[in-house]
């Protein structure tokens, strides 16, 4: 017959803390190396244009390769109001609002309306999720240089998703910091068409 083995409380105490420590550390580490946040589903509590400081600016300059690997240039859709709009699949409220920049595309393409998603994942991963929501406009890819080229766009938090409205001239109009409903972008698009 075998002897049950105490664990000294002491013992089991010390290895929870190190646990604890040890995750939270990792928790650190992980938020440091991930240079994009999500935004939780709800709007944020900072205000919508935070990105203010490039709002009146030309557009920067965007060359990408797009999911299928073709590389694409903003300035083929010269002269169309750009909404550009990062995002990644893992992101639940970019997943969420995908369907409604869908519709969006498909209602307001006639008056020269582009949906541009700036996809910040793998391209097998683009492409299914393109796939599987029906996605009306291009998902160009981008890689370890996501977030100077964010920046450039006017999100100065890293944070996802993010949309920036481009007028036919090349100007940033307004950014948006988090998930959109359709009735708010349609509000700062109309002036522009």
């Amino acid at each position: 017959m075998t002897k049950p083995s105490r664990r000294s409380p002491g013992r089991t105490a010390v290895a929870t803390i190190a646990i604890a420590l040890l995750a939270g550390a990792l928790g650190i580490l992980l938020g440091k190396l991930a240079p994009w946040r999500q935004l939780p589903d709800e709007e944020p509590s900072a205000p919508a244009t935070t990105g203010a400081s490039v709002i009146g600016t030309h557009r920067p300059p965007l060359r990408l390769p797009d999911s299928v690997g073709r590389v694409r240039d903003i300035s083929e859709w010269d002269g169309r109001v750009l909404v550009v709009n990062f995002w990644a699949t893992w992101c639940a409220p970019c997943r969420k609002e995908i369907p409604m920049l869908s519709a969006l595309q498909r209602k307001l393409a006639a008056r020269s309306v582009q949906v541009i998603g700036v996809a910040l994942d793998d391209p097998a991963r683009i492409r299914a999720f393109e796939h599987d929501l029906d996605m009306t406009y291009p998902s160009l890819v981008v890689g370890p240089d996501v977030v100077e080229i964010g920046a450039r766009f006017g999100n100065r938090l890293g944070v996802l998703p993010f949309t920036a409205i481009v007028d036919q001239r090349g100007i940033i109009r307004w950014t948006h910091f988090g998930p959109l409903d359709a009735a708010s972008l349609e509000r700062e698009l109309e002036p522009l068409l």
